[in-house]
C-alpha cells in the first residue's frame, strides 16, 4: 500500500547545548565541598557523611563514638538525630553527641 508519492524528509535530531545556566549550576555542583562540622576541615572527603536531614557533613572518626565505615541507610548528625526519631520515647536516649543510623529494613 502507497499513501504518499512524496519523498520521506529524514529527520535530524539535533543535541541542543546547554545554557550558561546550567553550566555553571554543573560547576557549582561539582565544585561544592563539605567540610566536617566537628574538625571543620574537608579533608579525607571519603570519610565525610551527609546528614539525610540538614545536609551537613561529619567525618566518620570526628563522630563519638567513632564509626569505621560509611553506614547502610539514612543518617542523622547528633545534631537532627533528637528530632527525626520516633517515637519520642527514643529521644531521651539521644546525647548530643550521639550519632543514629537508621536500618531500612526497620523502616519498612
Amino acid at each position: 500500500v502507497v499513501l504518499s508519492k512524496r519523498p520521506v524528509a529524514k529527520r535530524i535530531q539535533h543535541k541542543q547545548e546547554p545554557t550558561m545556566e546550567e553550566l555553571e549550576a554543573l560547576e557549582d555542583e561539582a565544585d561544592e565541598t563539605y567540610n566536617c562540622r566537628i574538625c571543620g576541615t574537608g579533608e579525607r572527603d571519603d570519610c565525610i557523611l551527609l546528614c539525610d536531614s540538614c545536609d551537613r557533613g561529619f567525618h566518620t572518626y570526628c563522630l563519638e563514638p567513632k564509626l569505621d565505615e560509611i553506614p547502610e541507610g539514612d543518617w542523622f548528625c547528633p545534631d537532627c538525630a533528637p528530632t527525626v526519631l520516633s517515637p519520642p520515647s527514643l529521644n531521651h536516649h539521644v546525647t548530643p553527641s550521639s550519632s543514629i543510623v537508621i536500618d531500612p529494613a526497620r523502616t519498612r
